[in-house]
């Protein structure tokens, strides 16, 4: 019987479904008399964010925790002065739980008819539960799992299986297609880049902030025609990372 992981807050509570009004403390100092009450969204979207940080299958609850504050932490110092930060929700740059495989034409034939003996190569925890063959591209596998995992993390074991020519996971597109928050990390602190869109979706405007000794900084915006900003190297380094992060 394959081993179900539970962790990172339950999951973040189903990934909707956490005690709506509970309050978290700066998990940076505990001596900090700020608390913040957060919602259900709010966990969910810390979760996604720890997923990505941390590059795991699952990301740690110490983890989870700290970016729930994190984001929230600067929503409530900068949000009433930037509403940007408080229209936009983060997105990891794929489906998590989801991988798209392709298989060379002989495997492919033992993939579809069940036959493929190569998961038993996998550790149990990450065999697919379920595998769904493309009608219409021969070779073309999706795989899916009852578990949120991190599918970055598991295209690096999955493309190591005997047949697979092609292992990644599905809906990477580039940063200005639908991704309104892009984290990173500077100096060892989060920062976040937060993109204004227009009616049709399109950027318009990036506001950046930063995490400095432990507080949250705005440091600027610029409108997406711009030209040379000093901070914008910075930032754009973390919006390159954005697509392949794999941890700090």
């Amino acid at each position: 019987m394959r081993t179900i992981l539970v962790s990172s807050l339950i999951i973040a509570a189903v990934l909707l479904g956490s005690c709506e009004g509970d309050s978290i403390l700066n998990p940076d100092n505990r001596n900090s008399p700020v608390r913040l009450r957060y919602s259900s969204a709010d966990s969910a979207e810390a979760f996604e964010l720890a997923l990505w940080f941390e590059g795991n299958y699952l990301p740690a609850d110490s983890t989870v925790r700290k970016l729930l504050f994190n984001i929230n932490y600067l929503r409530y110092v900068l949000g009433d002065s930037y509403p940007v930060l408080k229209e936009n929700r983060f997105t990891a740059p794929w489906i998590h739980g989801m991988l798209l495989l392709r298989f060379d034409d002989s495997t492919a034939t033992l993939v579809k008819d069940g036959s493929y003996d190569g998961w038993n190569l996998l550790d149990e925890f990450i065999r697919p539960d379920t595998v769904i063959n493309s009608s219409g591209s021969p070779g073309h596998v999706e795989v899916r799992f009852d578990e949120p995992f991190n599918p970055l993390r598991l295209a690096i074991d999955y493309e190591k299986l005997p047949g697979v020519m092609y292992s990644s996971p599905n809906r990477l597109f580039s940063t200005n297609d639908i991704y309104r928050i892009i984290p990173g990390v500077v100096n060892g602190e989060m920062s976040y880049v937060f993109i204004e869109s227009d009616d049709i979706g399109s950027p318009r405007w990036y506001y950046y902030f930063r995490y400095v000794d432990g507080e949250p900084v705005f440091v600027g915006v610029r409108p997406s025609e711009s030209g040379h900003t000093a901070w914008w190297p910075e930032a754009q380094k973390n919006m390159d990372l954005f697509e392949k992060w794999l941890g700090p």
